[in-house]
């Protein structure tokens, strides 16, 4: 099992642990999360009760697709590696709508 721990930019730690359709588990910001995406933001609210491991299944996400969708909520992607219809699925499907941006910018350049 993989693990990757994103660099947060924004000076939040990383505090909860996302695993994919594939068991990689990615160390992420929840706030980041949360700020992101109003979908992550109902899932990981006030409500969220976090396992002693602060372990989020996103069970039907395969890795290389949330490896991109996080590297821009980061600021850090690759503007080659974005050209992908699993990151714009993601992106739809989470109402990422700053990464949608992003998205639309890497579709022009291309």
């Amino acid at each position: 099992m993989a693990e990757t721990l994103l660099q947060n930019i924004f000076g939040t730690n990383p505090d909860l642990n996302v695993q994919c359709s594939d068991n990689e588990i990615f160390h992420v910001s929840r706030t980041v999360l949360m700020e992101a995406s109003p979908v992550w933001h109902a899932m990981l609210g006030e409500d969220f009760t976090e396992s002693s491991d602060k372990l989020v299944q996103f069970s039907d996400d395969p890795s290389d697709a949330l490896r991109i969708v996080f590297s821009i909520l980061y600021g850090v992607y690759d503007i080659e590696a974005i050209d992908n219809r699993e990151v714009a699925a993601i992106v739809d499907k989470y109402n990422l709508g700053g990464a949608k941006k992003v998205l639309d910018l890497v579709t022009e350049v291309h």
